[in-house]
């Protein structure tokens, strides 16, 4: 709450003058960060192992259930690329994480931070970019898993765009939350280990335990409300209310991200 508090007595002391000067700063360290993501190996990797795991994982559902001698519900190819992106996210995920901690872990934040002071540019920069990326990244790793889920299953695919927005959306949106995460932290395993409690943890925790009240607070992490995005409406919990909360989520992890980092030594 500090940390919000901070942001919004920062911006309301600024003259006009001062927030032209914040935006064209803003842009001049997207521009940087963009130029240092893509030129990254480990960028296109990312990306490449997105699209493979969640095309797979439809894929091998799809084949699953065409091929089962138990009956079950129609299956449809959005809901089997949903289930392949819960998978292929990670790769998005980790190098979100990868992004920050590994500037902390070589150094090279002194560099970042000596050609951009105004720390609170460098992380909405880097946040802006990462989920930039993301969006696009897990938008095509949908696409690509509904058509392959929709040839095995012997159907076509609908509701593409959509779905595909929802889907990746949400994946931009958790992606920055990493990136927060990992200005907070530092450290790129504990980081990927806090992603992987909010994003993966509370899906499996909620499908195997039966107390409403725990439940209930599971469905209000990240992991929960993501699945309410592109789901739908849950328990009186509608989509937009469930992206408001999800943007929440990302506003105070990012605030707290940059107070840790304007009040720490590099």
């Amino acid at each position: 709450m500090t940390a919000m508090t901070d942001l919004i007595n920062v911006k309301e002391s600024l003259t006009p003058r001062d927030r032209v000067g914040a935006v064209r700063l803003l842009l001049r360290s997207v521009r940087t960060e963009w130029t240092k993501l893509r030129t990254v190996r480990t960028t296109h990797g990312a990306l490449l192992v997105t699209v493979v795991c969640t095309a797979g994982v439809a894929a091998l559902l799809g084949w699953g259930v065409s091929t089962s001698n138990v009956d079950q519900p129609d299956a449809r190819a959005v809901d089997l690329a949903t289930v392949g992106l819960g998978f292929g996210q990670f790769g998005l995920l980790a190098l979100a994480a990868l992004t920050v901690t590994s500037e902390f872990g070589s150094g090279a934040i002194r560099t970042t931070l000596a050609a951009m002071p105004a720390r609170w540019a460098v992380v909405c920069a880097k946040a802006i970019v990462v989920a930039g990326y993301a969006f696009v990244g897990a938008f095509v790793a949908f696409v690509v898993a509904m058509y392959s889920a929709a040839a095995v299953l012997g159907t076509s695919p609908s509701d593409v765009l959509e779905a595909g927005a929802l889907a990746a959306g949400v994946t931009a949106v958790m992606a920055a939350l990493v990136l927060g995460i990992g200005t907070l932290l530092r450290g790129t395993a504990v980081t990927v280990l806090v992603a992987v409690a909010l994003v993966l943890a509370p899906t499996i925790v909620a499908a195997s335990v039966t107390n409403e009240v725990i439940v209930n607070v599971l469905g209000y992490l990240p992991a929960g409300l993501g699945e309410v995005v592109t789901g739908g409406q849950r328990d009186g919990l509608r989509r937009w209310a469930a992206a408001a909360l999800l943007g929440a989520w990302v506003v105070v992890v990012l605030g707290a991200g940059t107070r840790a980092l304007s009040r720490r030594d590099t």
